[in-house]
């Protein structure tokens, strides 16, 4: 208990002190999308943006592009160089918090999937789905989009 609350508090600390400003180019054109996201979806989640060059030292992988932490609505997206792969990194965590907060039951039941090893995170409905919805999203920026129905077609697809 003692362990985990110490790993939070350190890596809140370390979300607070690494988060770029507003006044950052990559940062003022993500929080455009993401105000035009939440107030199509009516999510309430709070979006941190930290440099690329800490996202090995904060997750202990390299290759980590975001994450979504559910618990405490927190959004983190590491931005790089690429302002299309940021924006499908910030649409995709952002899918993250409308599952947990829309879609309840069927993350909770894809999250028991993984716990149990019935299926791998790559294939996890939770990770497809995102996957999904943020490469539509991404080439339209159409936000009238119903995520749920995408969900429909993602399952087919």
């Amino acid at each position: 208990m003692i362990k985990t609350l110490t790993t939070k508090l350190v890596k809140g600390f370390k979300e607070e002190y690494m988060t770029l400003g507003s006044d950052n180019k990559k940062v003022a054109y993500l929080k455009k999308v993401e105000r035009a996201f939440k107030r199509a979806y009516k999510i309430n989640v709070e979006v941190k943006y930290i440099d690329i060059k800490h996202s090995k030292s904060m997750t202990g992988k390299s290759t980590i592009k975001g994450y979504h932490r559910g618990g405490d609505s927190i959004v983190v997206v590491f931005v790089g160089d690429s302002k299309i792969k940021d924006t499908k990194t910030l649409l995709h965590e952002l899918t993250h918090a409308y599952q947990y907060q829309r879609m309840t039951s069927k993350f909770k039941a894809s999250r028991q999937q993984l716990k149990d090893n019935k299926v791998s995170y790559y294939n996890s409905w939770h990770e497809r789905h995102a996957r999904h919805c943020a490469e539509l999203l991404v080439n339209s920026f159409d936000f009238s989009l119903d995520l749920k129905d995408a969900m429909n077609y993602n399952i087919a697809a």
